[in-house]
């Protein structure tokens, strides 16, 4: 779930009334940009256990800072969850009924390429793998994000 750090009501939220009812097939955790990040997202990390801080600074602007988050979101979540079958996200500030969702994932055929969810496009530059507006230099090699203070990635 990509969030940012002002938005903890919003994951105390998910963490209340989303969770309780995921189905145990489902693993949940909040990403957020982590350079830069106030304390309590720390501590907040800690006690939960459910918090992955990417390698991006916190306070990217609007226009480019959620771009970033989904693309280091997918390139932690790669690394660092090999096993699972699918990869997902979904903004703090949605509700997403997990058990259904699990139902239909379920539902298809193994090895199926599957997209589910919604898509925007943006001009896309094949060479540089961003849209072409779009100007930020990606982590490689040194793990993508962590948590509870682990490195994740290659």
């Amino acid at each position: 779930v990509l969030s940012h750090a002002p938005q903890q009501r919003l994951r105390d939220a998910w963490r209340r009334h989303i969770l309780p009812v995921a189905s145990p097939d489902i693993a949940v955790r909040f990403v957020m940009r982590g350079f830069g990040v106030p304390t309590h997202v720390n501590l907040e990390a800690k006690t939960h256990g459910d918090v992955i801080l990417l390698r991006a600074n916190s306070s990217l602007p609007r226009g480019t800072g959620p771009l970033i988050s989904l693309r280091l979101w997918y390139s932690c979540a790669l690394s660092a969850f090999p096993q699972a079958a699918y990869v997902g996200k979904a903004d703090d500030d949605t509700f997403v009924h997990l058990p259904s969702i699990s139902r239909q994932l379920q539902a298809l055929p193994p090895d199926t390429p599957t997209y589910w969810g919604n898509f925007e496009c943006y001009h896309w530059n094949m060479t540089r793998q961003t849209p072409t507006w779009f100007c930020f230099d990606f982590p490689r090699g040194t793990g993508s994000c962590r948590m509870n203070q682990q490195v994740l990635g290659p």
